[in-house]
């Protein structure tokens, strides 16, 4: 037996409900960054991270030029 397609109304439904986890996910990815930055001016780190953020950059930006072997 046929798979059916779905109805206009099931794509809708499927794709608002993506459109609200989005939301929610938007959300809480903003409070974890406001918890991360409030922690570190907590810790008064901010100098000692910033030069580890960097490093770590540099670091994904070598990683994005060389491809490493998917095998």
């Amino acid at each position: 037996m046929a798979n059916k397609k779905p109805t206009m109304k099931q794509v809708k439904n499927v794709i608002d409900n993506v459109l609200i986890h989005m939301s929610n996910m938007q959300g809480q990815l903003n409070r974890l960054e406001s918890v991360t930055a409030s922690y570190i001016e907590f810790k008064k780190d901010n100098p000692k991270f910033n030069k580890w953020l960097k490093t770590k950059l540099e670091e994904a930006k070598k990683n994005d030029n060389n491809p490493k072997d998917l095998g």
